[in-house]
């Protein structure tokens, strides 16, 4: 788990085997800073239940794995940009002689 401060989510340990998913861009106790909750099912996984719309899958082996996959998607919808537009133009005008 990183605590660079560049990133915007990280995990919060709740109890043994359970932890939040948090966006480090609201302060601790506003709602909308949970974007996760994990809970291990076993020894090789864990469960998530996202919360608002974020279309992760809801098993992975760790809560680390979790948080990069996260972490990666935001990433690459940081880097996609706006189309260029393409300038048109109406077809040059004929001349009749």
């Amino acid at each position: 788990m990183s605590d660079d401060a560049s990133e915007p989510f990280s995990l919060r340990r709740i109890s043994d085997g359970e932890w939040f998913i948090v966006d480090t861009r609201y302060p601790p106790a506003d709602p909308r800073a949970v974007i996760a909750r994990i809970e291990r099912q076993d020894e090789a996984s864990v469960r998530l239940v996202w919360t608002g719309s974020v279309a992760l899958s809801t098993e992975y082996i760790d809560a680390e794995t979790a948080l990069e996959d996260l972490r990666d998607r935001t990433r690459r919808r940081a880097r996609s940009t706006r189309p260029i537009p393409i300038p048109s133009f109406a077809p040059p005008a004929r001349h009749r002689s």
